[in-house]
Formats: C-alpha cells, structure tokens, sequence
C-alpha cells in the first residue's frame, strides 16, 4: 500500500477527495461563471484545516480528511468554471482524506477527475484495485462515484479538472482509473498544455466562450484516455480534429524562433496536406499565416517589457527575419514601432524578480 490508512469509527478508510467547486472568496469574471481565488493565508492558524475541510464537505462532496500538522496547513486555489467543466490550479501541504461508498451514496457530482502534477507527489489507491504514485508531470485519473484513496507529500501543486463522467464515451476507461499515466505521451502534453493556459488567461475569456472551451478541454481528455487505452478509433472525428489543433498549437510555440514557420513545415510536421490544415484554421476563423503572425507579435509584446532586451533580440527570438521587417509588422499592427510601444509601458526586468 501507498500508506496505511486509518479506520474510523464506521470502518472508512481516510482518503484524499480535491475540492474543484469552491464557493467563495475573491472573484473576477471568467469564463461561463466567476473566476474564484481562495488562500488560507488570512486565516489563524488553527483555524485553517477546519476551513478547508468545511469546504470540501459543502461545495464538493461528503469527505473526511485529516492531516498531520493541522496548524502548519496551507491552500491557495484559482478556480475557472467553463460551462460544465471546473479546472482548479491547487497548492497545498500534505493531506488526507476519505470517501467511501456511503458518502458517495450521500452525495455525488458524477465526475472524472483529471489530476496533474506539478510539483510534491499525489498518491492514489482504488478500494481493492490499482494504486499509483505520480509525480511531476504525471496525470492521474479517478471517478468521483468509485471510492478511492490518495495522499499528498510535499507541497503538493496540482491542476485539478472535473468534466461529466457522460460527456466521455469511451470502452474500457475503468482499467486506467487509479493508475498514474506518464507525462511523455503527446496527448498528454497537449491537455496539460491547455490546461494551464485555461488558468493562466481566466480573466480575459468571456462568458460566450465557455461552451467551446469546456468543449475543447472534453476533446482533449477524451484524446488523451482514448490514446491511453490505445482505443482511438473510438473518438468523434470532432475530438481527433480538436486534439489535432492542440498540437499544432504546441509546435507553433516550439518553433517560433523559425523564421520558416509557415503552413508548409506546419503541415509536414503534422502528417498533414497544406489544404487541410487551412481548412482547420478556416474552422477557427483565422488563417495560418495570421496565427503565427500574432503569437510572435503577443510573444514580442512581452519581451519589449524588459528593457535590458535589443529590439533586434527580440526579432530573432520570435522568427522576425530582421529588425526592420519586425518593425514594420509591428506598426501595422499596433500603429507604432516596437521602441514607441516599450517606452509607453511599464518597464520592468524580467531578471530582476
């Protein structure tokens, strides 16, 4: 075993159970719903765990958790709720925690959870099946409806996704719960990816967007599992296109710095005819051409930040072939030079913490 679980007065084993419906604290508009931040950092410290624990109870689902240090707990969470799916960017100190099939009889959101860890491990066991010990990278897969145990060492740093357990049809999904999956499979890069992104940019999406964004973070997972179980065949083609996009996005990231990126390599990298990869930034309502040309522009706007980096630099970092044709993009798009555009920003160094 992950560990030795305790045994209350009932017989339940104590198990981990993540809160990803937090209810309250400070809130900015995000996407489909509030983008809601929580930290226990305001609070005394021997009031802390109980808060938290309260919390799970009431905004997610009947749990018992404990940990060793109570006094010494800490939380902070960013949560964004796009239509039906809540993605949770979790840190915290270890804790455990428990939900049996009585609670989950009490009370059930009928869920996967999709964790990823980004820092400390996250320990989780199925009653009488697979146990697991992910670690940085990892994603690890469970159903709020199947009782289950885990663990945190460390401080734990995880994003946490719930999405309807119907909203993913696929055959054969219970032999990867419980199991860690590993963090080099594409798929997963992808949606871990997204994932992050989703969190990092809560606050510019608008209401409207949540139903294609939950939709795109469906896609994804499904992608993922699907190519877990080696059952691919079994996805829309709707999913395979989605997951498709997500990969061409990372390569346009990677790749950047080229000043060659264009459909072409684009389309060769992917296994992919140039025709059919503008069809799918036609699907997204931009062209190819376009897209890279913006994320080099936004990528250029962040350096120009930084007034210890060369105009220059920064042209050659994001694939411009010279300074003078970075300006005169950039004038076009923004109605003034790079220089212009630094000297009416803020100024700081990205070095300098």
């Amino acid at each position: 075993m992950l560990w030795q679980p305790e045994v209350c007065s009932a017989g339940c084993p104590d198990m981990v159970v993540w809160d990803t419906t937090f209810s309250h604290g400070g809130s900015e508009h995000g996407v489909g719903g509030p983008m809601i931040t929580l930290s226990t950092d305001g609070l005394p410290f021997d009031e802390r765990f109980g808060w938290y624990r309260e919390l799970v109870n009431h905004s997610y689902a009947p749990s018992r958790l404990t940990c060793d240090e109570p006094d010494r707990f800490r939380m902070s969470a960013t949560q964004v709720a796009v239509a039906d799916v809540e993605v949770n960017a979790v840190a915290l100190t270890p804790v455990r925690s428990g939900r049996t099939a009585a609670l989950i009889r009490r009370s059930d959101p009928e869920c996967l959870v999709i964790a990823t860890v980004l820092g400390g491990t996250f320990g989780i066991a199925r009653a009488g099946g697979a146990e697991a010990l992910a670690r940085r990278g990892d994603i690890v897969v469970y159903d709020t409806s199947r009782p289950y145990a885990a663990a945190t060492t460390g401080d734990a740093e995880m994003i946490v996704t719930m999405v309807p357990r119907a909203s993913i049809r696929l055959n054969g999904l219970d032999r990867l719960l419980g199991r860690r999956l590993p963090a080099n499979d594409a798929a997963a890069a992808v949606l871990r990816s997204y994932l992050q992104g989703l969190v990092d940019h809560a606050a510019g999406w608008q209401p409207a967007d949540g139903p294609r964004l939950a939709g795109a973070v469906q896609d994804l997972t499904s992608v993922f599992l699907a190519r877990s179980l080696g059952t691919e065949r079994q996805l829309p083609s709707e999913s395979r296109t989605q997951a498709l996009i997500g990969r061409i996005y990372r390569y346009v990231e990677h790749h950047i710095a080229d000043p060659w990126l264009g459909p072409r390599r684009i389309a060769a990298a992917h296994h992919i005819s140039v025709r059919y990869l503008h069809r799918i930034f036609e699907s997204q309502g931009i062209t190819v051409h376009a897209y890279v040309r913006e994320r080099r522009l936004e990528l250029s706007c962040r350096d120009l930040l930084d007034p210890g980096l060369p105009v220059a630099a920064i042209a050659a970092r994001h694939g411009f072939a010279s300074a003078s044709s970075f300006t005169r993009v950039f004038r076009t798009a923004y109605g003034m030079t790079p220089s212009e555009y630094r000297d009416r920003r803020p100024r700081h160094s990205l070095t300098s913490g």
